[in-house]
């Protein structure tokens, strides 16, 4: 899960081969699709408390949106957060308190989403291979898997064997890289037989 969208993939791996059983996706699913639960919850607040209009495009906005983004990364180790916003209006700061269970279910939505996209990656890893009944781990990358709500939910669908063996920070730039350099090679290949086919032509 990065910041705008999520894929969850099975893959299997036998005798040193790797092999693609399923994938889903959603590319409006992502750790900003929390950052926006939580500012609507903020500036409704300071609305209700304050009586104070903060709009999201404004400079006040955007630092509401910083607060949040702080907030949500202290909710992954802690259930309590404070959203702490500056200069909302002239020489006024506010605060807002935040707790893992508001942010779980202010985000029903998008965890709902989640459970369907790792039951329809684990759904079509089985229709993939019949064999594919039980998964050996589960690798979570990205921010967004950070968040316990987010770990909540892929253990209760695909097992509790959550994995952070890969670097986060350049799992997908590796990934990337891996499947240029195979086109790469297929490339190349596919150009030297074309060179000996014209030879023996």
């Amino acid at each position: 899960m990065g910041a705008a969208a999520t894929a969850v993939a099975v893959f299997a791996f036998s005798r040193g081969e790797t092999k693609q059983l399923a994938v889903e996706a959603d590319g409006a699913l992502g750790g900003g699709s929390f950052d926006a639960r939580l500012l609507a919850h903020v500036t409704r607040a300071i609305r209700e408390r304050h009586g104070i209009e903060v709009d999201g495009g404004s400079k006040a906005g955007l630092r509401a949106l910083v607060a949040c983004q702080q907030a949500k990364k202290v909710l992954s180790t802690v259930d309590d957060a404070r959203v702490d916003v500056e200069n909302v209006a002239p020489d006024r700061d506010v605060s807002v308190e935040v707790s893992s269970a508001q942010l779980k279910e202010m985000a029903a939505a998008e965890l709902e989403v989640l459970k369907r996209l790792c039951a329809d990656a684990l759904m079509g890893a089985a229709a993939a291979d019949a064999r594919c009944t039980k998964l050996h781990s589960v690798e979570l990358v990205g921010g967004g898997t950070r968040m316990p709500i987010v770990k909540e939910v892929v253990a209760e669908v695909l097992g509790d064997a959550l994995s952070y063996t890969l670097d986060s920070s350049h799992a997908t730039a590796m990934g990337a890289a891996t499947i240029i350099a195979r086109a790469e090679a297929v490339a190349v290949a596919s150009a030297r037989l074309a060179a000996a086919q014209a030879e023996a032509a």
